[in-house]
């Protein structure tokens, strides 16, 4: 999403959308599969997922012919009101990791900047977010898969995570 902020070339709109409703329907599922262990995080990933289904419904949809796209007012409150819950998951917990921290640290600055532009109707401020956005994707994608890599780990030696326990 934060590439399409930017005057790169672009995905076809749909291989975008399909994207999003993978990633979107697999944060969804992740933060179910939380709820019980870790509320945080269960609220974390169910919010962003829906976020993401709903930033396609609002923004994308609409490009693809199907809908209108809404007023930069109604984007500005929707950006800012993301910005604003992402702020509070980054500050609102001890328990989350750095890299946690900083991935919602700057998801917030990425839409809160979002909200501003939409707001200004500032191009340098919406490539400045989307800039933002890249550099919010780089922890993010690098916890996502060192976690994974765990769990991958977990899964093929059973021992270890028995010795992990321990520790």
């Amino acid at each position: 999403f934060a590439l399409k902020q930017l005057p790169v070339p672009q995905l076809e709109i749909h291989i975008v959308s399909l994207l999003m409703i993978i990633g979107a329907i697999g944060q969804i599922l992740t933060g179910l599969t939380a709820l019980r262990v870790n509320p945080l995080r269960a609220v974390a990933f169910t919010g962003f997922g829906l976020f993401w289904l709903s930033l396609l419904a609002v923004e994308l949809l609409p490009l693809a012919g199907y809908g209108q796209l809404p007023g930069p007012l109604p984007q500005t409150g929707y950006f800012a009101m993301w910005g604003i819950f992402s702020l509070i998951l980054a500050q609102g917990a001890d328990s989350l990791s750095r890299t946690c921290r900083v991935t919602f640290t700057l998801l917030t600055a990425f839409l809160l900047l979002l909200a501003l532009a939409q707001f200004t109707g500032s191009v340098t401020v919406r490539h400045s977010a989307a800039l933002i956005g890249l550099v919010c994707s780089l922890p993010g994608l690098a916890y996502g898969i060192r976690q994974g890599y765990q769990e991958v780990a977990r899964l093929i030696i059973p021992g270890r995570a028995q010795a992990q326990r321990v520790r």
